[in-house]
């Protein structure tokens, strides 16, 4: 039994109810340019096993089994062409009138891997998480990534934004969290990441700048956005951070040890006073900006 695929959309994401029988699947048109199917055919069929091949994975053996064992599976299916294409699935097994699977309803949502899930984003700020940041990172710290050139990570902690609380209101360090979030966001290229990695810590993930000097002058823009006041109503609040900076090597393929070793760079120019910076990679000297 072979039937078609119904499309929806649920934001930016694009869905399908696909229904594979057990030798057939059928795709509709509305995730074909996501399958890899050309804009021209109308509708996709192929063997099922096809689909379970080391070119063209949709479903592993496992997933199959599963399905067949407890007739249903939930997950994610990452195209095989893409590290940045995924599908979210609800797979179920169909059964007919003799208990035997008669064909497979998988109601399908694709997504953009590059984009953090409801879990992987901080409430406040609506920026990724440390999970997230550290999913990002691990797969920059790849053989092949490295190939392709070194990834700088700037771990940031604002001084002391609570003290104002006790004046100013209960949630000014987080309003100036938000504000300056957006400040540094503004800063970054298409491929560069902002996290909130702590109460009073952003880092920044690039791989725009691979040299020490080129990092400094990054480092620089952010430490001058702190010299302009931040706005909270009728009051002006100036804001002081310390930087962490870290280039990745060719051995470095840890992404939680890179971070907080970057974090404990960071902490470690703390001593030094306001707006320092320090490298972790080639332990030069901190310095004032």
């Amino acid at each position: 039994m072979i039937s078609g695929g119904t499309s929806f959309t649920n934001g930016s994401s694009v869905g399908s109810m696909i229904v594979i029988d057990t030798q057939m699947m059928i795709v509709s048109i509305s995730d074909s340019k996501h399958i890899g199917i050309a804009e021209t055919e109308e509708y996709l069929l192929k063997p099922l096993d096809s689909l379970c091949t080391a070119e063209h994975v949709f479903f592993t053996q496992e997933v199959l089994s599963t399905l067949k064992e407890s007739g249903r599976w939930q997950g994610v299916i990452k195209h095989n062409n893409s590290a940045e294409t995924a599908f979210e699935v609800n797979a179920y097994a169909i059964k007919n009138s003799a208990d035997e699977i008669e064909y497979y309803s998988l109601f399908v949502n694709y997504t953009d891997a590059r984009l953090p899930s409801t879990t992987q984003i901080d409430l406040l700020t609506k920026l990724p998480n440390q999970t997230y940041l550290l999913s990002v990172l691990e797969k920059r710290l790849s053989t092949t990534q490295q190939e392709l050139g070194a990834t700088s990570l700037f771990y940031i902690e604002f001084d002391n934004l609570t003290r104002f609380n006790e004046t100013f209101g209960f949630d000014t360090d987080d309003k100036l969290i938000v504000q300056l979030g957006k400040k540094i966001n503004a800063l970054l290229g298409e491929d560069d990441i902002l996290a909130r990695v702590g109460n009073e810590q952003f880092a920044v993930l690039s791989q725009s700048y691979r040299s020490e000097e080129s990092a400094k002058v990054f480092a620089k823009k952010i430490i001058s956005l702190l010299y302009e006041p931040f706005l909270i109503g009728p009051n002006m609040f100036y804001v002081s951070a310390s930087i962490g900076i870290n280039i990745s090597s060719s051995t470095d393929r840890d992404s939680y040890r890179f971070l907080k070793t970057t974090e404990n760079t960071m902490r470690k120019v703390q001593k030094d006073g306001q707006n320092h910076i320090l490298f972790t990679e080639h332990k030069t000297a901190s310095t004032q900006l």
